[in-house]
Formats: C-alpha cells, structure tokens, sequence
C-alpha cells in the first residue's frame, strides 16, 4: 500500500536537519556580512568564539572591506585574533594611500565617490588620509563656481594630488535664496542640533564623538558620562555667563564606532552641518589625531580630555588644548610619593606593549632611575595577554614590593586577579585608562593596596 504521507514526512525530514545545521553553526558566523568582511564583522567572528581556522575560511572567501593599520590590529589582537590571522588579513586587506586636494578659491565641498568629506582649508587645501586604493571620483563644490569632477587611479603607498581652479559661475540661479540642505540628526544619531551664532541663541553647543560601540566603548563611556556631568552641574547653576549674558550647554553627539575613519566624517559633519561652537576630543591619542586633522582645517577648538599622547602635541595645531597632563607626567606623582615614603623600595614596571602604554610607563622609568630610585625589573606583556604567569614569577623573582604599569581595563584587572590569586600582593598603580568603576570594583575585591596617578590638578592656573 502507497503510503501518502512518505512525502510530507520527507519534507519535514529536510527541514529539521536543516534547522538542526543552523542552530549548530556559532551565532556570530550567522550575523557577518554576506559581502566582504568589515572590521566589526571580523571582531564579533573572534568574540563570538568562533575558531580561528574558521575565521581565516570566511575570510579567504569572503574578503575584507578595510585597510589595516598598527591599530587595527592592535584591536584585533585584543579580540582574540591569531597572529597567523593578522598576518593574513594584513595581506588581504584594500591597501590605502593619500589623496590631496587642493582648489582655488578655498573653503571648497570634496566628495569622494559622492560621499562628503570635508572642505578644503581657506589656503584651499584638504588631505585625506588612509583612502582606499583604486578608481575614486573626486568632485570640488563650491556656492557660486561651477563644480569639478576628475576620476584618479591611487596607487598603494604612492600619495596622489588633485588640483581644482573653479570658475565663476556665470549663469543666474534658477532657485534663489535656497537654504542649504541639512541631512536631518535623527537619521545620524545626534541628539541636538545646534548654531554657530552665540549672540542670538542663547545657547553653547559642543560636538564630540563616544565610542558607544567597538574597543574604546568602556572608557569612552566613562569619559561621557563625565562631560553629561558637567553639562548638567552648569546648566543647574544658571549656565555659562560671559558679557553679560548666559548660555545653556548643549551637546551634540554621535558613535565614532572606536574607528578612525569614522571620526574624520563625523566631526566634519559636526562642523559642516551641525553648526557646533566647540569641540571635545573623543576618547584615546589615536582618534583624537584624526579629529584634530578636521578641527584644525577649520579653525575650531577642541579640547582633548582623554588624549595624552606627546606626540598629538607636536604636530603643529593651533587649536588643539590639552586638559589631562601628559602621558609623560601620569606616573610622576605616585613615584614622587613612593620617594617620600619608601625610597629604596624595589621597583617593577610592567605594561603592555602599546603606544600609549609606552609613552606613560618608559618616562616614568627613566624617572625613577634619574632620582635614584630602585628600579628592580621591566618587562611589557603583549596586547591581548589574559596568562600573566610567567611575568609575576619575575616579579616575585626580583622581590619588587612595588608594581607600577598596567594598562586598560581588561588586562589591568586580569592582572590584579592573578597577582591575588598567586599571593603576590605588592603595592601597585594604574594609569588612568583603567581607572573605571567596573576596574575599581574588580580590585577592590583582590587587594586593598593600589594606587592612582592623578592626571590633573584643581586651581592650576594656565597661561597661553
């Protein structure tokens, strides 16, 4: 006898052990882009444990979308990522090169593949760095000239020029006095909308960026939180007063994502379209370089509060004003204190392997050398490091009662965690990054002796 349900049955059959293969595949390999793989997809592939021979198939199959530079794969190291997989994302990624604009008159629009990227400086300059390789149009746009459109070939490594003399204009207008379009700030995320006319608004208004989502979101929140504090002390004490008058402040803000490129657009777009009067930095040395690269082609403030790299200071800029102490003097104030009280007390440095990490904690080894104190052991551990076993043998090796270092949230409390759990408990320090809530709660729980850098100092009086 024909069995009428064999089909029905069949079907369902298929469909279970399609459903089954699904839901054994790792959710993060389900949420990736079906195109080329972008930054944010690679990261949620390595957090999402997913193994990293998988990752290098998805990789070579799908490609990947941007360029990597020494911090992105300082990013992608923290992540999790192989250096085999950073080897090979190194050699799959778009390659990027400089594109220069200049044009006659200044003050010019450049879009890049019909993609807004900044005006040119009043001298009509503007460099855009780390774009990608390859074919690009380039339009120079300017109210009352005609546009200009050339398409480049960028070669990796090989800087290009783009040169626009616009000319006049000379037919009438079809449409006169048309405001100009504005891309409306629900769509970009903003949450205010502000104007460059002090005197008639009433009302300061401050752009920056957070890193809400990506690397940085732990400490850029923080640092958020700190300018939603200010913001709120002021205005509840009856605003900001100068010449007679009082202003509210206002911010306007958006997610940088902890990426470079994005900072570049956004606080263009901060300037161009949101009419900001003032500029706070985003969080970390890396990203504030690229937002001042924007600020100063505009001429507009910027103060940096979680940026203490040297280097960022060094490159020129006029309207860059740096609020924290340098990273040179984060440590100075714990060894000037440990003098005081201990100081012939062995001494351990250990840090990450970083930029940052470096700029903070090699002056403040020099330093104690330089004053005479006891400088035992120094050693950086490699981004990403979670087994810290084999530096706390050497530190318990050299008899160091004190450890200075450290690093961001991550691997500051990891550390902590198993210098307790090995019964190493020397007296130790952190520089500033890590000094979040969730860090302080984390040491709190194995070790009542730590201490912190102070990176600013009250009633500090500043001369220009």
């Amino acid at each position: 006898m024909k069995d009428v349900n064999a089909f029905p049955r069949f079907l369902a059959s298929i469909l279970l052990l399609g459903l089954l293969l699904v839901s054994t595949q790792p959710l993060a390999v389900a949420q990736v882009a079906q195109d080329a793989l972008s930054k944010n997809d690679v990261i949620k592939l390595l957090k999402g444990k997913v193994s990293p021979e998988r990752i290098q198939q998805l990789v070579k199959q799908k490609g990947i979308e941007f360029p990597i530079t020494s911090d992105t794969e300082d990013e992608l190291r923290k992540a999790g990522a192989t250096e085999s997989l950073v080897a090979l994302l190194r050699d799959l990624a778009p390659k990027s090169t400089t594109l220069i604009v200049t044009a006659t008159p200044g003050g010019a629009q450049v879009f890049v593949d019909d993609e807004l990227i900044a005006r040119t400086s009043p001298q009509g300059r503007l460099k855009i760095s780390t774009i990608a390789a390859g074919r690009h149009t380039v339009r120079v746009s300017l109210e009352g000239y005609r546009e200009y459109e050339t398409t480049v070939d960028l070669q990796v490594a090989r800087p290009a020029e783009v040169s626009a003399n616009l000319e006049r204009n000379t037919q009438p207008s079809a449409i006169i006095a048309q405001p100009e379009t504005r891309v409306p700030s629900t769509r970009l995320g903003a949450t205010v909308t502000g104007s460059s006319d002090l005197s008639t608004s009433g009302k300061i208004t401050i752009g920056f960026t957070v890193s809400k989502t990506g690397l940085l979101n732990v400490d850029s929140l923080e640092q958020y939180r700190g300018f939603e504090l200010w913001r709120d002390e002021v205005n509840a004490a009856g605003d900001v007063r100068a010449g007679g008058k009082s202003y509210r402040i206002e911010f306007v803000s958006y997610d940088d994502e902890s990426n470079v490129k994005a900072v570049q657009q956004l606080y263009s777009r901060m300037i161009l379209q949101d009419n900001v009067d003032f500029l706070f930095s985003p969080y970390s040395s890396p990203l504030t370089a690229s937002a001042a690269i924007v600020t100063e082609q505009y001429g507009k403030i910027m103060l940096t509060t979680g940026a203490a790299e040297g280097r960022t200071y060094t490159l020129g800029n006029r309207y860059l004003f740096q609020m924290f102490a340098p990273a040179t003097e984060y440590l100075s104030s714990v060894l000037d204190a440990l003098k005081t009280r201990d100081p012939n007390a062995p001494i351990a440095f250990v840090y990450e392997d970083a930029s940052f990490s470096s700029a903070v904690v090699d002056p403040a080894n020099a330093y104690a050398r330089q004053v005479g104190m006891n400088v035992v052991f120094s050693e950086k551990y490699a981004p990403n490091t979670v087994d810290f076993s084999a530096i706390i043998d050497k530190v318990t090796a050299s008899k160091a009662t004190v450890l200075l270092g450290g690093g961001h949230y991550s691997d500051g409390a990891m550390l902590s965690r198993q210098l307790h759990g090995r019964r190493v408990d020397p007296w130790r320090t952190s520089r500033k990054p890590a000094r979040t809530p969730a860090f302080i709660r984390c040491i709190s729980r194995s070790t009542s002796k730590v201490a912190m850098g102070e990176v600013g100092k009250v009633g500090v009086r500043l001369t220009p």
